[in-house]
């Protein structure tokens, strides 16, 4: 999926979380997000998500993950770095998760 950073901005009040990225990333690339905590790393992946707005232009496939996440949704997944402990399936995990989270 081809990730389109242009001038992304975003702010929490007074505080500045990201701060005019650029990227032009093409579909297939491997990419770390690496940084200290307050960084903006979990807010970028937000917005890339599109669970909160920015400013300037994001996009993945030339889609806004804002407003058109319905479409982005079934091919997006997020793994956090601290994953909750379940005793299940991963599959039966997924199919749970992409239930309660359906559009």
């Amino acid at each position: 999926m081809r990730i389109e950073l242009k001038d992304v901005k975003k702010n929490f009040g007074h505080i500045q979380a990201l701060k005019g990225l650029q990227a032009d990333l093409p579909a297939g690339s491997r990419i770390g997000l690496i940084g200290p905590n307050g960084s903006g790393k979990s807010t970028l992946i937000r917005v890339l998500s599109g669970l909160i707005a920015c400013e300037g232009v994001a996009r993945l496939d030339g889609l806004d993950p804002l407003r058109d996440r319905a479409r982005l949704a079934p091919r997006l997944a997020y793994v956090p770095q601290n994953a909750p402990q379940f005793r299940a399936r991963v599959g039966d995990v997924v199919e749970a998760l992409a239930t309660a989270r359906a559009f």
